[in-house]
């Protein structure tokens, strides 16, 4: 591969897993998407898109375009464009089939690749397959029209998210050798921390790709003094020499959903002062104390109790609770499940609710928390791992198995008064930090890091 030395540094943003993304932007897909929208309009000859092909074995160039159709998703209203229950039911359905195509054309060329060296022909089975599993499903990942990317010396390539990036590596390490500097926003490494939170599966894999990640890294960023914490002690307890680490805060504004539509699957009937969580239900997110507790303030207010809407897909370990959140008679009448919400319909939620909570056992920032302090909510969260990063002295914090505190706090935010002096506290102290300033924190990573790379190419 020719180099060809410049002047003017190109970062490389790998956006595999957007492009495979189904439904609204949530979680990762939209802090990764909020970054690059940012960075698009202020770098615009700097940044440039790119998706790694089983076919070729290469990275290929993405349009820069794809991003702003990419945020579209979530700004579309819910009227004319909302499924119906049962089809939204099989749309995820059809979601879970295609990641499970995508996963298994993922495990082939980690199985090939790891045993090429001694089976040749089944490498090339291998490869064959997964290009035929592709080809039928070509919706999983979606193939641009963009050539082979160019990467020249100085260069970085960033992975932003997602655990597929094994078979990649003997790409990267190519690039490597040929002066392409390697980094990576890693969002949390709860996988290794938190495995009883995660699927088997996915601790296993997790744990093998971020050994990998690595050790071929040269800027690691993440989002939290937490997670730098975490990096720390998992570099010292591996014995390995870390690479330069650098943190960067989350934009909190919620500048992708201009106006407010009342959420389908909502009865106009609903009481006003409604609880807001938003967050898939699954075991890390901790919905069980939340069914608990609303459990004791049914047996203990009866029909005063507040209501709570619950926003977000089933997850790992959820699927149980959600099914005895939508079939308990004693807390249905006050408990909503909604999926598919749009940008639109949260930014309704968010100014209606009374206030909102989030009592996850374990995280690596915690946006529902900035979200809601971006609309001024108060915010009842978890004091564990990056949470009070994100609510500083203007949120009330618990430990997420207490319910007895959680009850405490609810009852008084059902205080008008405290209530008031609470929003208040945040109007007058919380500082709101826009995607563009924390893009531009990101940004700041890369020419922190360029004359340490330079020097060792």
């Amino acid at each position: 591969m020719e180099i060809i030395p410049r002047d003017q540094t190109t970062v490389w943003f790998d956006i595999d897993h957007l492009i495979r993304h189904q439904g609204y932007p949530r979680g990762i897909p939209r802090v990764v998407s909020c970054i690059l929208k940012e960075l698009l309009e202020n770098h615009p000859q700097q940044v440039k898109l790119c998706q790694f092909r089983v076919k070729t074995g290469h990275f290929h160039e993405v349009p820069q375009e794809f991003i702003s159709e990419f945020l579209a998703r979530s700004q579309k209203a819910s009227s004319g464009h909302k499924k119906k229950a049962t089809t939204e039911l099989a749309a995820q359905s059809k979601s879970l089939l295609q990641k499970k195509l995508w996963d298994l054309s993922v495990h082939l060329w980690e199985f090939g690749w790891h045993l090429k060296g001694l089976f040749r022909e089944a490498w090339k089975f291998t490869k064959v397959l997964i290009w035929l599993i592709l080809q039928a499903f070509r919706k999983i990942s979606w193939q641009t029209s963009g050539s082979r990317a160019v990467f020249q010396r100085g260069d970085y390539l960033v992975f932003t998210g997602g655990m597929d990036e094994l078979i990649k590596f003997a790409e990267v390490r190519t690039l490597k050798q040929t002066g392409v500097q390697i980094a990576a926003l890693v969002h949390d490494i709860i996988p290794i921390n938190a495995p009883h939170l995660c699927s088997k599966e996915q601790s296993f894999r997790f744990a093998e790709w971020f050994d990998e990640l690595t050790r071929q890294t040269d800027l690691l960023i993440t989002t939290s003094n937490h997670n730098l914490r975490e990096f720390a002690h998992y570099f010292e307890k591996q014995k390995l020499a870390p690479p330069r680490m650098a943190q960067f805060r989350l934009g909190d504004d919620f500048s992708q959903s201009p106006q407010a539509i009342f959420p389908e699957g909502l009865t106009q009937e609903m009481p006003a002062g409604f609880v807001l969580m938003v967050s898939a239900i699954e075991a890390r997110k901790n919905q069980q104390v939340l069914y608990q507790t609303w459990q004791q303030l049914v047996e203990q207010y009866g029909e005063k109790t507040p209501h709570l809407v619950l926003v977000g897909g089933v997850g790992y370990l959820g699927k149980e609770l959600a099914y005895q959140i939508e079939n308990n008679p004693a807390t249905k009448p006050f408990v909503t499940q909604l999926v598919g919400i749009s940008d639109s319909e949260l930014t309704w939620l968010y100014k209606n609710c009374r206030f909102t909570v989030f009592p996850t056992l374990y995280e690596g920032w915690g946006l529902p928390v900035a979200e809601s302090l971006a609309f001024g909510k108060y915010c009842i969260a978890s004091n564990q791992s990056s949470v009070p990063e994100v609510g500083g002295k203007v949120v009330d914090y618990h430990h997420p198995l207490d319910t007895a505190e959680l009850i405490r706090l609810i009852e008084l935010a059902m205080d008008n008064e405290y209530l008031a002096g609470k929003s208040a506290t945040i109007k007058e102290q919380h500082q709101l930090l826009t995607w563009k300033e924390s893009a531009e924190q990101f940004w700041r990573a890369f020419s922190l890091n360029q004359g340490k790379m330079n020097a060792k190419v």
